[in-house]
């Protein structure tokens, strides 16, 4: 095993690692910000070591390896003991972290591995959501833990992607458990839990239209003519899931295919060159969208199956929808960026997808907040200028930064991504489905050096399941 992960390692440099992206690169299109963490914790609900001991997701026993491994990868603690990301959807772990590396978090996570290799701890698991979602879990860790030209392929990165793929592999599901997955944004919707469209008496009240994924009703999933995926730099920070960017204006479907069709059919730039500094400007003669316009970006949970085949499944992990209450023409003021967008989103739910009465998505409230992911490199708990702000600014409230930080440009605007700015193109928006969508994010997951690597330590060790 060891001698396949150097000779991979070797190979990749012979032949110029495929670079990730980890700036605005590719194509980014939603008119959202995920420029956080996908969890959230709410103000003071971090938790203790000792308090976090007490939890149990995937086992009963919360001792058990499976639940101890879990809190190992996923959670960080400060020098107070004050944890976080025990209920985040994406581990706290950055391009610069160390943590899992060197050290005691390095020994107890090869520790703990080897336990659950071991005792086949994986039979002791039989539900088939806990399985998907533990391997899903794990599956993060892996990808960060892959080396790239980005990173160094320094000996404990592969002792942690030696270990993760076997396991990753007597988690993985058959095909049709993995359609067999709770369609978690049926079952919100069933729950009535959630009001079906935005109220301006309850603006920051999460709603889930229930028609989002209706092919002939008002909301359209959007996509570029090409290969590329629609939302692509959260596919290269979050590799396993897909993303859908869908458009709703108020006049319905046939108003947001107009609009659609009238932004590919300019023939005037969307942007006009800047001859000072800083990016281009945008075009003011581009066509607006209406006060009332929506915008919806969904996380749908992707998973290998137990023959190596990435399945899109049932689970949608998360839900944000932007309301446009107003168009601006000025973005000087901090505050009317803030007021002139409505965003609410709803996310995974863990404890509440394995429990019988519940449908496993919540709805993030405003006091909430994220550690940054999205376009960061450096890791909160370890860079001195930023693990001294930790429970002061940060984690960061989320809803109101996502407009005023990343997509608070008037109306149109707020859809376009920095890679379009930058390159000053028009990206022919139009209609599309989710699995046409779907499939490009496959696509491009199959090149990716994570995806590959684990492939082959997939093929170099068939554990039985």
């Amino acid at each position: 095993m060891k001698h396949l992960l150097r000779t991979w390692v070797e190979n990749q440099g012979a032949h110029a690692i495929r670079r990730r992206s980890y700036v605005a690169a590719g194509v980014l299109v939603a008119g959202l910000c995920l420029c956080f963490a996908y969890g959230a914790v709410q103000d003071g609900a971090q938790t203790t070591k000792n308090q976090a001991a007490h939890l149990a997701l995937f086992h009963p026993d919360p001792q058990h390896v499976s639940n101890r491994l879990y809190r190992e990868l996923h959670t960080r603690s400060t020098k107070s003991g004050n944890e976080y990301g025990y209920d985040d959807l994406d581990p706290l772990l950055w391009l610069q972290t160390e943590y899992l590396l060197h050290g005691p978090s390095h020994v107890e996570a090869v520790r703990l591995l080897d336990e659950f290799l071991h005792t086949r701890a994986e039979q002791q698991i039989p539900d088939p959501v806990r399985r998907a979602i533990l391997q899903r879990d794990l599956w993060a860790v892996f990808d960060w833990a892959t080396p790239t030209a980005n990173n160094e392929a320094h000996p404990e990165r592969l002792e942690l992607a030696a270990r993760l793929a076997p396991i990753l592999r007597r988690l993985s599901l058959t095909k049709g458990e993995l359609n067999g997955l709770p369609d978690t944004y049926a079952k919100a919707i069933a729950s009535k839990e959630f009001p079906p469209e935005y109220d301006p008496e309850q603006a920051e009240r999460a709603f889930l239209p229930a028609d989002l994924f209706d092919s002939h009703g008002p909301w359209v999933c959007i996509g570029t003519p090409d290969d590329e995926p629609m939302a692509r730099m959260h596919e290269e920070y979050f590799g396993r899931s897909v993303f859908f960017v869908f458009l709703r204006l108020p006049g319905g479907r046939a108003a947001t295919l107009a609009h659609l069709n009238q932004l590919a059919d300019m023939q005037a730039p969307l942007f006009l060159t800047n001859r000072g500094q800083g990016l281009p400007e945008w075009n003011p003669d581009v066509p607006q969208f209406p006060v009332g316009t929506e915008l919806a970006l969904i996380r749908k949970l992707v998973l290998p199956d137990a023959q190596g085949n990435l399945i899109v499944t049932p689970v949608v992990e998360s839900v944000q929808i932007r309301h446009y209450r107003k168009i601006l023409h000025d973005y000087s003021n901090p505050d009317e960026l803030l007021h002139s967008q409505t965003v609410v989103e709803i996310k995974l739910d863990r404890g509440g997808l394995f429990s019988e009465e519940h449908f496993g998505l919540r709805a993030v409230t405003p006091e909430e907040r994220a550690f940054p992911i999205l376009m960061v490199q450096e890791d909160a708990f370890e860079e001195k200028g930023l693990s001294e702000h930790i429970g002061r600014e940060l984690p960061m409230r989320t809803l109101s930064t996502c407009t005023t930080e990343c997509h608070g440009r008037p109306g149109t605007e707020s859809m376009m991504s920095l890679s379009f700015r930058e390159k000053q193109v028009n990206p022919h928006l139009a209609e599309s489905t989710p699995m046409r969508e779907a499939a490009k994010v496959i696509a491009w997951k199959q090149t990716e050096d994570d995806w590959r690597l684990l492939l082959q330590l997939w093929n170099s060790n068939q554990p039985s399941r």
